[in-house]
């Protein structure tokens, strides 16, 4: 397995979940984007890459991968926590966590996929809301294939 793979392994995982069927699917993206005019909208941005076990001519390799949401809420009383019609970015937060975890294998891409720990933006770009959280994927990779 490559990076590029587990980038394209996680954005469809999202894509495919029903858990986010609210997020277009043109509006999530593999890297940065800047103008994005709707929302909600998820970013993947690779994070650290780290070797943690070697048994020649393979590795056992860990991607870290940080994946950004962004919603844009209105009412000030739905931006954290919404409702059955409107979405807060904790909602969000936990429905992206929830496609993440519905396949520790990415479909059998990868060894194992963790979720691991969430933050949220400080509430400054009202009416926007973020978040971001670290998703670590651990994977077999040929050091002489790189594949």
């Amino acid at each position: 397995m490559t990076p590029a793979a587990i980038l394209t392994a996680l954005k469809a995982a999202l894509v495919a979940s029903s858990d986010l069927s609210y997020v277009d699917d043109s509006y999530i993206f593999i890297g940065k984007r800047g103008n994005v005019a709707n929302f909600p909208a998820i970013v993947l941005e690779p994070g650290p890459d780290k070797i943690v076990k070697q048994v020649y001519p393979d590795e056992e390799r860990v991607q870290v991968i940080l994946v950004g949401g962004a919603i844009k809420v209105y009412d000030e009383d739905k931006q954290l926590v919404g409702d059955v019609n409107v979405k807060g970015v904790a909602d969000f937060m936990n429905d992206v966590k929830k496609a993440l975890s519905a396949d520790h294998t990415l479909g059998g891409a990868c060894i194992n996929l963790t979720v691991g720990d969430g933050q949220y933006d400080s509430g400054e770009d009202y009416p926007l809301r973020g978040f971001q959280i670290s998703v670590e994927v651990l994977y077999r990779q040929n050091r002489l294939t790189r594949a």
